[in-house]
């Protein structure tokens, strides 16, 4: 779906793997409503709901009614970009398998194990190619093709691979092909998975030397233990089992695939980026989906319902926009924050004290008691809030936050948001599940609901992008909770809680201390999946320990830091075993105290931050790896490695047994410092003590060495080998024992293994001493069950075998083993027997007697069980041939006989076994027999029931004579049927060797209806006589022809299919007579052919030039004539033979070309049209082809000729012909072999004309200029056109005449649009010259044109319409002229014209709302003066051009009058405006009135109005009676200076001295009016006169002054914000410090003054009046 389309749209159903579409009742998490007090620390109060909370996994938090933070951006300008998510691809959405993978695979294993190689074909369904793939997947979500069929899912399969709905048959095909192609396939990845066939180890590219090898691995970067590199089967890139995400422990069975093969990238699945929107589109968007889906504003029920439809795939394809993930410190936070600007509309107070408030997201991740405080970056969406801005259905999924931190969310504004949460103990099962393979919790139910996504990608619930129905958690045991989280509410979600929820808000993470210990998972479920970490836990708790921290984080920093310490021990103490005693400090920071100062090294195969320590090798110096990967790093020797660490492990170990504020570490690291080794004084001496209390020896060597070891494990000098010595030794005495020879017994080896746990080194030997010794007590148990049991049959042969391996690898010595070996050489002795029988013919009676012997055997034999198998079957099978044969004499069912037969007689052959043949089977002949009997009975049948060739008829006679069958009455019928049908064979071919009649062929088909049986002469018979009947009906239409001469209404014959006929008649097998008639017709038709073409020689010699006459003329003509009567009689004689013959369309030609010359022939003597002319030349080309030397020839050059001298003389002047172009014409009709004297005559005239012609335009042009008129020159135009050849003269005159006309268009074009009537052009320039004339009048100001009796908006002085005169200056206008309104108003004598009001006032419009200058209809001025210029060279004058000569000049004189008025009035800066105002009235009234508009003048006047009329606004402003506000004031300032108003101009001075002192004294006002009283009362009531004098009234400023001059209580102090409370009496206010009052009053109180006898307080029974006469005590609180 496009962007700009709406974001949810739905499309057709898609499949549901889960049955319900809506959550079950799921639980509310508890709702926390917090008091002011519990709510100002946000980490106290989300510690002390912990323990009540952590089990749901989330909780809501309503703030109280106080809190009310304002939204911080501005909602009209805020934009933000956008994701789109696919909301039915959430959970129903085939996994991202790549074609090309499942390919290579499918066809390996068809190769492989059915035997079927080279390319596959296609599967078809429903017209298409199946994709097996989504197929196979597919089916694999649903649990196989057995629980599919189960549940009845393949519905929904088929849903999956079409996406439309499926009829009952379609998805009965789709199983049948599923279980066709790919059910097998199934079955063979179902026992690849559970390890039952194992592929050969593949050949891994390195040296068996252990070097580096040419793959190397794509995580690593490494080409190293080439021995557990894994390589893709298709892209053969490479993997370390430990580099995989999980790592896998050993190489998988069958083909493997890495994931870029697996997943396809065109089924890949994520949130795309999309368009940017504001906050009023988004709600647009929001509001077109909710009214699509639910019609207006959903309920949460309908809203939840819906959704879980549309995840499931049951609604339809819907695709949103969802704002998420945006970080705040780029787009702005929801929060106020003290480095933004305050908005105008929120009180600066009220920003500041939400900018530092504890729930402040923005500050939540630093306060005190928070983890996070240690962190220096501000790491996106952990450190700095994200913002989320969503519409309906717009979601996050499942997952947990990085780290596993705690997380709160806070919606700002819009509808509720629904969450959904699984506690962190399930998420607990959950990991466990991904981390060692367990199916449980909520892990096996993604997995089990969605198994091909998470086979496809394992790291999938990391991505954010998979829902799963809460309802499919509850059916399997989890629990799930929601919140409905309202505007204003906060969410936190716990450590490793699961979450998903609908719509917006702005979110961010914190972690207390209690966080520590979820930390270190997610940390150790990084390093599994090798997904880098956004921040070192091992730094942050390192960093946090070495800070001050309370005694609630002790308790879990503590445990924490013990973990640490045991893991990073364990982890260097496995180093020193494996040799690695090298080590070096790493570089000190430069800020410690803070985390994420500077940037680790990583590890390279789990990607995590190496913080506490390291191992590189200088193999490859700027690779390192963490110390649980150090075997992966190089194969290098142990000594050239080395362990880089930041804290020794007594530093550690201080750490975690800190019992104050850092004060461990801190003396530690000043130790550090100073020496540049390891204290380990405390540390050393404890730990020596505690082991050495398990040694029996001597004390003092054992302290000695554990030192020197501390050395290395504290990560300080290299291990002393003497230590080591008396471990290599015992090493030595276990390999030793584990050796096969000599045997030791079970007690020598736990003695050993005894040593080995006691001794105070861990021994990688004594693993597998206790492996052979757990070996040894298995073995014995599997030995004793064995010889105890006496059951017959009981012990299997293979279990013998196998305890006999198992003990040859067994390194002890026991007395079961001697009990084995005697009944396994028991065993070997009775398979001896048994494979007695196999080397010969089985006897029956000894293989009886030999079963009878070994009925009490308590082990089981494969062989005996074979004998007895071969025993039985041998039995039931001669059983079963004895039944049939008894009964085969009475049955009639031959068919089932033979099938009965042949299935005894293939078991009897399956008897053999090896090639051994039991030698009871005598039945075997005589059941061949009776087979071949039954067949043949078989066979009689099937010759009378259906028709059978002669061979096999003959065939079947004989075998029924060789088995003595011949006289059975089956065989008998047949035998009189093989001989009729012998005699009609014969017959048959009799007549086909000697050409019989047509009646004998009929007879013997007839006959051959009545035989039963298939007779091989009948199809050539029948061909004999179908070939005669087609040749009988070809030849029928010539036959008719004969009878039918003369007759042309039917199809032409053809001759060669006559000839064909003829020569088919000689080749049929069948008598006819028609062969003779048709040769006499073949006769006819030559003798007509020879005739025709003498004729067309006749017709080729009168058409050669060389026997014809030199002139052709009239005489000619006969000749041609008689020739076409010879040929037409010809022509009518072929017609009547009725065949399509080749000569009869020449003779057509011929006649065609002799009528075409009489035609051109005729015109000699006549002047003939030029249509004629040209239809004689078009005849040309429907005629033959002729020799250019015919006679053809000679007369289409003389038309050529002809058409050519007519379009000279009929249209000289459209042909553009010359003069000498028409004398040459007249040479070369003396060449022209035909005569055209008529048309050479007309030719010669024409040409006189044109000389005439000539003179008269020379003689014009050589004339005077009074001599030369237009009208003279338009008659030689005319007459030149229609008589004159082509010449320059006509071209001269043309170009004269059209330049005029030319000019007079334009012209035209410029003046008319003034007039609408169609008046000449003289008259319109008239009036034009006439307006400017009166607007010269109106520029002199001719005194006797004052009281002018024409309209000033108008040139027409119509007498008879009603005028009115303008108040101001006197001018006349008619009503009509000032528009209908004022026409309809019946003004009286009151009257103020447009032209008054624009000057006076400063409007700038006339009534109709169109501008008083501007230039309408008017034509131009530059367009006048350059169709002045253009009409300067015309040989002939017309008297428009004067008129525009005359236009020219009384504009130019114009424009000087208004260019002078205009830079006078631009020129004025004065107070005084009467003179400009009258000159711009004058100005003003001549432009309105005159004909031709100038623009650059008219843009000058515009300029010079403008500024007129702010002038005239501002001098209003200035002398108004009521004072301007400051808004006003700067609004005309403003406006002048978009006008470029000059500042020495005296209205802006002014107006610009009145803003400066009115703003300066606002400015004083407001300071005075919050100083709290600290100005004099006198000089704030001359302020307050200041301001009451001030040009600009400021209302506000004055309020407040005046309310700060009113005083209150004892103190005489303005209002200062400070808590008071009114006497019930006086109405007085009093300060509660002023009168000491610290409690809150009653409800009637009166002050000292009202009760001065005692000098104390007086207070009333309380009442229910005046409780508004205090101020609130709670707001003091």
């Amino acid at each position: 779906m496009g962007k700009g389309r709406p974001r949810s749209i739905e499309k057709g159903p898609t499949p549901s793997p889960t049955t319900p579409t809506f959550p079950r009742t799921v639980p509310d998490a508890p709702v926390y409503h917090p008091t002011e007090e519990e709510f100002k620390n946000p980490l106290h109060f989300i510690q002390s709901i912990r323990h009540e909370a952590e089990p749901f996994g989330i909780c809501r938090i309503v703030p109280p009614k106080s809190w009310s933070p304002p939204f911080a951006l501005n909602r009209d300008t805020f934009t933000f970009p956008t994701k789109s998510q696919d909301i039915h691809r959430l959970q129903s959405r085939a996994a991202p398998c790549d074609p090309e993978t499942f390919e290579l695979d499918y066809a390996s294993f068809l190769s492989e194990h059915l035997n079927r190689k080279g390319k596959r074909r296609p599967v078809v369904f429903e017209g298409e190619e199946l994709n097996l793939c989504r197929l196979f997947n597919t089916v694999k979500r649903f649990g196989g093709y057995e629980k599919a069929c189960k549940d009845k899912k393949w519905g929904d399969v088929f849903r999956f691979v079409r996406s439309v709905k499926p009829s009952e048959c379609a998805k009965h095909v789709l199983r049948q092909l599923y279980l066709e192609h790919l059910l097998d396939y199934e079955e063979h990845r179902n026992e690849l998975d559970r390890g039952i066939k194992r592929k050969p180890a593949r050949p891994r590219k390195s040296a068996e030397s252990g070097g580096p090898s040419d793959q190397i691995c794509e995580q690593c970067k490494s080409g190293l233990h080439g021995e557990v590199m894994l390589l893709c089967d298709r892209c053969d890139k490479g993997w370390h089992l430990y580099c995989l995400s999980p790592p896998l422990e050993r190489v998988p069975p069958g083909n493997w695939y890495c994931f870029e093969c697996l997943n396809s990238d065109e089924d890949s699945f994520g949130f795309v980026p999309g368009k940017k929107y504001s906050i009023e589109a988004f709600r647009r968007l929001d509001e077109r989906a909710k009214r699509r889906w639910f019609g207006g504003k959903p309920t949460r029920t309908q809203v939840e319902k819906r959704f879980w439809e549309i995840v499931e795939g049951s609604a339809g394809e819907v695709e949103v926009m969802y704002g998420s993930d945006l970080d705040t410190s780029v787009c702005g936070s929801g929060f106020p924050r003290s480095g933004d600007l305050v908005p105008s509309t929120v009180d600066p107070e009220v920003w500041r004290e939400y900018a530092s408030s504890s729930w402040n997201l923005n500050n939540l991740p630093k306060l005190e008691g928070s983890m996070l405080r240690a962190v220096m970056d501000n790491i996106k969406g952990v450190m700095v809030p994200w913002l989320y801005v969503g519409m309906l259905f717009s979601s996050f999924c499942w997952h947990f936050e990085d780290h596993c931190f705690y997380s709160m969310n806070y919606l700002h504004w819009g509808d509720p948001k629904c969450w959904y949460s699984v506690p962190g103990s399930e998420a607990v099962a959950f990991e466990q599940s991904q981390l060692f393979g367990r199916r449980i919790g909520g892990a096996k139910v993604m997995r089990r609901t969605l198994p091909d996504l998470f086979d496809a990608q394992p790291d999938l619930l990391f991505q954010l992008v998979t829902m799963l129905n809460p309802s499919v958690l509850q059916e399997n045991g989890v629990p799930v909770y929601g919140v409905l989280q309202e505007p204003g509410n906060f969410v936190i979600t716990f450590p490793r809680s699961y979450h998903g929820g609908l719509n917006c808000a702005e979110a961010v993470n914190f972690a207390p201390a209690d966080w520590l210990p979820h930390g270190g998972v997610a940390a150790e479920l990084y390093r599994l999946y090798r997904k880098a970490a956004v921040l070192s836990h091992e730094e942050l708790l390192c960093v946090v320990a070495k800070s001050a921290c309370d005694t609630k984080a002790m308790m879990y920093l503590k445990l924490e830091m013990h973990r640490l310490l045991d893991k990073e021990k364990t982890c260097r103490e496995q180093l020193w075993r494996n040799g690695i005693v090298k080590s070096s400090p790493m570089s000190p920071r430069k800020h410690p105290e803070y985390v994420g100062t500077e940037d680790d090294p990583s590890c390279i195969i789990c990607q995590q931050y190496l913080y506490l320590s390291a191992v590189e090798c200088k193999c490859r110096p700027s690779v390192f790896v963490c110390v649980e990967h150090f075997k992966h790093l190089c194969e290098c020797k142990p000594k050239k490695q080395r362990l880089l660490y930041r804290h020794t492990l007594a530093q550690l170990s201080d750490l975690a047994r800190m019992d104050s504020l850092g004060s461990a570490l801190t003396c530690t690291l000043e130790e550090t410092s100073q020496s540049g080794i390891c204290s380990r004084d405390l540390s050393c001496s404890s730990i020596s003590t505690a082991l050495v209390k398990k040694i029996p020896y001597s004390r003092a060597s054992y302290v000695r060495a554990l030192k020197e070891a501390e050395q290395f494990l504290w990560a300080g000098h290299e291990m002393d080998q003497g230590f080591a010595e008396d471990a290599r030794k015992l090493s030595s005495e276990i390999r030793r024992a584990l050796s096969s020879c000599p045997r030791v017994t079970i007690g020598e080896l736990e003695k050993l293994h005894s040593r080995a746990q006691d001794y105070p080194i861990h021994l990688q030997e004594s693993e597998g001493l206790a492996k052979e010794i757990s070996s040894v007590k298995v073995w014995l148990e599997s030995v004793k069950e064995c010889i105890s049991d006496k059951r017959p049959g009981s012990i299997e042969v293979d279990v013998l075998c196998k305890l006999k391996l198992g003990m040859m690898e067994l390194c002890v010595q026991l007395p079961e083993m001697e009990i084995l070996l005697d009944l396994v050489r028991e065993v070997e002795l009775w398979q001896a027997r048994c494979s007695e029988f196999f080397k010969g013919p089985i006897n029956m009676k000894e293989l009886e007697v030999f079963l009878q012997d070994v009925d009490n055997l308590t082990f089981s034999i494969p062989e005996l069980k074979l004998l007895r198998q071969y025993h039985c079957d041998a039995l039931s099978w001669s059983a079963r041939v004895h039944d049939v044969i008894i009964s085969i004499n009475d049955r009639e069912d031959h068919e089932n006989i033979v099938q009965e037969l042949t299935c005894l007689f293939r078991e009897g052959e399956s008897l053999r076994v090896q090639g051994y043949l039991l030698e009871t089977v005598d039945e075997l002949p005589l059941l061949e027999s009776e087979l071949k009997k039954s067949s043949c009975r078989q066979k009689a049948m099937k010759v009378l029931s259906v028709k059978m060739p002669l061979e096999f008829i003959q065939q079947l006679v004989i075998d029924a004579a060789l088995l003595q069958l011949g006289n059975e009455r089956l065989f008998l019928k047949i035998s009189e049927t093989l001989t009729a049908v012998e005699y009609w064979e014969e017959k048959a071919k009799f007549i086909l060797e000697h050409a019989g009649q047509m009646s004998e062929f009929e007879e013997l088909i007839r006959i051959s209806e009545c035989m039963f049986a298939v007779l091989p002469s009948l199809p050539a018979v029948k061909d004999s006589l179908l070939v005669a009947q087609s040749w009988i009906r070809r030849s029928q239409p010539f036959l008719v022809s004969t009878v039918c001469a003369g007759s042309t209404s039917g199809p032409l014959l053809k001759v060669d299919d006559l000839k064909e006929l003829i020569i088919e008649s000689k080749l049929l097998k069948v008598s006819l007579k028609a062969p003779e008639t048709l040769g006499c017709i073949l006769n006819d038709v030559e003798e007509w052919q020879h005739n025709a073409r003498s004729l067309l020689a006749d017709f080729e010699s009168l058409f050669d030039l060389d026997n014809s006459i030199s002139r052709i003329d009239d005489g000619l003509s006969s000749v041609i004539e008689q020739l076409l009567c010879k040929i037409a009689s010809c022509r009518q004689s072929g017609l009547c033979l009725g065949f399509d013959l080749d000569e009869m369309q020449q003779l057509q030609d011929a006649s065609s070309q002799m009528q075409w010359i009489l035609k051109a022939i005729s015109f000699c003597s006549r002047v003939p049209l030029l249509t004629e002319v040209d239809g004689l030349i078009k005849d040309v080309e429907q005629l033959p082809v002729t020799s250019e030397r015919s006679l053809h020839g000679a007369v289409f050059d003389g038309v050529r000729w002809l058409r050519e001298a007519l379009t000279v003389i009929l249209q000289p002047r459209t042909c553009t012909w010359k003069l000498e172009d028409a004398e040459k014409m007249l040479e070369e009709v003396e060449i022209c072999r035909v005569s055209f004297l008529e048309v050479v005559s007309e030719l010669l005239n024409a040409i006189e004309k044109h000389r005439a012609w000539i003179q008269q335009v020379h003689a014009f042009f050589k004339s005077e200029s009074e001599e030369q008129s237009w009208s003279l020159l338009v008659e030689l135009k005319e007459y030149g056109e229609s008589a004159a050849f082509k010449c320059p003269e006509l071209e001269k005159v043309v170009s004269e005449v059209e330049k005029v006309e030319k000019w007079s268009l334009q012209c035209q074009s410029v003046i008319q649009p003034l007039f609408q009537s169609v008046n000449p052009q003289r008259d319109i320039l008239l009036k034009i010259i006439h307006s400017m004339d009166r607007a010269l009048r109106i520029f002199c100001n001719l005194k006797g044109c004052r009281a002018r009796s024409f309209c000033m908006c108008c040139p027409n002085n119509f007498e008879d319409e009603a005028t009115f005169t303008c108040l101001t200056c006197e001018d006349r206008y008619h009503l009509s002229c000032m528009g209908p309104p004022l026409a309809t108003a019946g003004m009286a004598n009151e009257y103020a014209c447009p032209f008054c009001l624009c000057v006076e006032c400063g409007a700038t419009s006339k009534f109709g709302g169109r501008p008083l200058v501007c230039k309408g209809k008017r034509p131009e001025l530059e367009v006048i003066i350059e169709l002045k210029h253009a009409a300067k060279h015309f040989y002939t004058g017309i008297e428009e051009i004067a008129f525009v000569q005359e236009l020219v000049d009384r504009a130019m004189e114009c424009k000087s009058y208004l260019n002078k008025i205009v830079n006078s009035s631009l020129a004025h800066y004065e107070k005084d405006l009467s003179s400009i105002s009258e000159s711009l009235l004058i100005a003003l009234k001549a432009v309105a009135v005159a004909g031709v508009y100038d623009s650059q003048a008219c843009t000058n006047l515009q300029l010079a109005l403008t500024r007129h009329a702010w002038k005239i606004r501002a001098k209003k402003l200035l002398n108004d009676s009521r004072k301007p506000f400051i808004q006003k004031v700067q609004r005309i300032l403003k406006e002048g200076l978009a006008i470029n108003m000059p500042p020495e101009d005296h209205y802006m001075q002014e107006l610009m001295k009145a803003r400066d002192i009115s703003l300066q004294w606002a400015d004083h006002a407001k300071k005075v009016a919050a100083d709290s009283g600290a100005l004099e009362l006198d000089e704030v009531f001359k302020l307050i006169a200041e301001g009451e004098k001030l040009p600009i009234h400021f209302e506000k400023e004055l309020k407040l002054l005046r309310a700060r001059s009113e005083l209150y209580c004892i103190c005489r102090k303005p209002y200062d914000q400070r808590a008071m409370v009114a006497c019930d009496q006086c109405d007085e206010w009093y300060h509660f410090d002023c009168i000491n009052l610290h409690e809150p009053p009653p409800k009637s109180f009166f002050c000292p003054a009202c009760r001065p006898l005692t000098g104390e307080f007086v207070y009333l029974p309380p009442s229910h009046q005046h409780d508004d006469r205090y101020i609130d005590w709670g707001i003091i609180k």
